[in-house]
């Protein structure tokens, strides 16, 4: 073998897809002078518009969103860098819109997103890379999509408003029936990006979930591990309903079996865990670190997951997910109602020391209802950070927590009352 490492690449072929579907077809690629360059190629072949959902996909620009699952050979998780924004509110931004014919092309480093670290006496390591399967949009219709005004987020009196997001329509869409996907090899490197010690200040820092110390006011300080300690309890609430996995409110955001019981168990015990000190590191802050905290008229940034290879996950609280209420009183509000301590919840379902495996994913602006939607039609909810959320909030507020929290019976009485297309918002 010649220092001039050899790369070999395997493309596997698109399934074909029928026109009538409006699914999209696509090409995953590498440059030959540099095969870390992945050119990714999205094309709708459909005769209408197909408008996609920009929010953490393959087609979010606006920071280092995590397009892939990138795994090696035997198939394990590699870890990665990414972001993960909590989107609330849409704008005609949001959307992407493909034309009929129409091609969206994006060019990834992968030297950005994973570190090839093998063993030194290894001169390379194969990894996968498979690209997610499908996307939140709207297919088959007449020219560019306009967003309902009826769906757009609003400020009333200073408060957070939600419209009515059923307006919006979005349905899943395919773009082949199994993820498309690259194989390569790739050579021994050391990773180039920045450090821990870069990013956070130098203090010996404890095991679990962690407020990092100077990163927030006084008042954001108690916010913030109030939420943290919150966001425990609606896990712990969430433990509890899959113990009944057939029955509500389980069975309503997660297949009810067993097997599936046993996975959001664990990761509902991981995060009960983490906020007890234990495990692995997780911090959080109050910091803009990646200055995505945007709130305008239509769009809030709640908070974000920041996973760097070279230091734990880092969930960052905006202002606006900080003036979220905290948990209400078991059986006290309809459920469903989204607290501090939910998004903490939903942040730690992204990361991979609770998840399990890679980053989970989600379409943030799912709410409640298409979240059932998506397992009766026989959807896999657990690689959904969405579905871990509203389980910890539903089961929380039916009473699931139990005590010193619930001194009365629960109220699952109340399930039908819930805020099934409000994402919990009031």
């Amino acid at each position: 073998m010649t220092e001039s490492y050899l790369y070999s690449t395997l493309i596997l072929l698109l399934s074909h897809l029928s026109l009538s579907t409006a699914q999209l077809t696509g090409t995953l690629t590498q440059c030959n002078h540099n095969p870390n360059l992945i050119t990714a190629v999205i094309t709708n072949n459909h005769t209408r518009h197909i408008s996609i959902l920009k929010h953490n996909t393959i087609f979010d620009t606006s920071h280092l969103s995590l397009p892939f699952r990138i795994t090696d050979a035997a198939g394990t998780h590699l870890p990665m860098d990414a972001s993960h924004l909590f989107y609330s509110g849409v704008d005609q931004e949001d959307f992407l819109d493909l034309a009929p014919g129409g091609n969206f092309t994006r060019q990834f480093n992968l030297t950005n997103y994973v570190a090839l670290e093998p063993k030194w006496s290894e001169r390379h390591q194969t990894i996968k890379i498979l690209l997610f399967s499908a996307f939140r949009g709207l297919k088959d219709h007449d020219g560019v999509y306009d967003v309902h005004p009826a769906a757009k987020e609003r400020f009333i009196d200073g408060q957070l408003r939600l419209g009515d997001i059923s307006k919006v329509n979005m349905t899943s869409i395919s773009h082949t029936s199994v993820p498309f996907q690259i194989t390569l090899s790739v050579p021994t490197r050391r990773s180039r990006l920045k450090t821990r010690d870069s990013i956070f200040p130098q203090f010996p820092i404890p095991s679990g979930l962690q407020l990092l110390p100077g990163h927030c006011t006084s008042a954001e300080a108690a916010k913030a591990s109030t939420g943290m300690l919150h966001a425990s309890y609606l896990a712990g609430a969430a433990l509890n309903a899959a113990s009944n996995f057939s029955d509500l409110p389980f069975s309503f955001f997660f297949p009810g079996n067993q097997v599936t019981a046993n996975i959001v168990a664990g990761v509902m015990t991981r995060v009960i865990q983490a906020q007890l000190g234990q495990g692995p590191q997780i911090f959080v802050t109050c910091q803009d670190l990646l200055t995505r905290c945007v709130r305008n008229r239509h769009k809030v940034i709640l908070g974000y997951l920041v996973q760097y290879r070279s230091s734990p996950a880092t969930i960052v609280l905006c202002p606006t997910g900080l003036a979220l209420p905290f948990n209400p009183p078991p059986c006290s509000a309809a459920p469903g109602t989204i607290s501090i301590g939910t998004v903490v919840l939903h942040e730690m379902a992204h990361a991979p020391a609770i998840a399990g495996t890679g980053l989970t994913v989600d379409d943030a602006f799912q709410d409640a209802a298409e979240v059932g939607v998506a397992v009766r039609s026989g959807k896999d909810t657990t690689t959904d950070a969405n579905a871990y959320a509203f389980l910890g909030s539903w089961a929380w507020d039916l009473g699931l927590g139990g005590q010193p929290w619930n001194e009365q019976k629960t109220c699952l009485e109340r399930f039908s009352t819930g805020h099934f297309n409000e994402n919990g918002y009031s």
